[in-house]
């Protein structure tokens, strides 16, 4: 969430690169790239090409209910947030609507 320009998803999807040259298999399966404003994400998709068939870019106000913009209830993994959470102006509220969309077990 918060993906912006993309630096941390940077390291994530290398990451995931690296593992998957490594072991042969698929590390991830669906990449959802959000942010408040959807200004950032041509220049993703550009940015994040070789992962085009698996990623997919969603505008997200964390702020809002996330289920009403189109996010499913406990349909996600894992959900990473860098230099976004602090931003909400109710952090209790932000972490709540999170969780909503992460499987039992998901992690944050």
């Amino acid at each position: 969430v918060g993906a912006g320009t993309g630096s941390m998803t940077s390291h994530i999807l290398s990451a995931f690169q690296e593992r998957e040259e490594r072991t042969g298999g698929i590390a991830i399966s669906e990449y959802v790239y959000t942010d408040i404003s959807p200004a950032f994400f041509e220049n993703a998709k550009d940015k994040f090409y070789n992962f085009r068939d698996r990623m997919s870019f969603k505008t997200l106000d964390l702020e809002l209910d996330i289920t009403a913009q189109g996010f499913e209830a406990g349909s996600y993994d894992v959900v990473f947030a860098g230099s976004v959470l602090h931003a909400t102006k109710n952090l209790v509220a932000t972490l709540h609507n999170i969780r909503r969309v992460l499987k039992p077990g998901g992690q944050i």
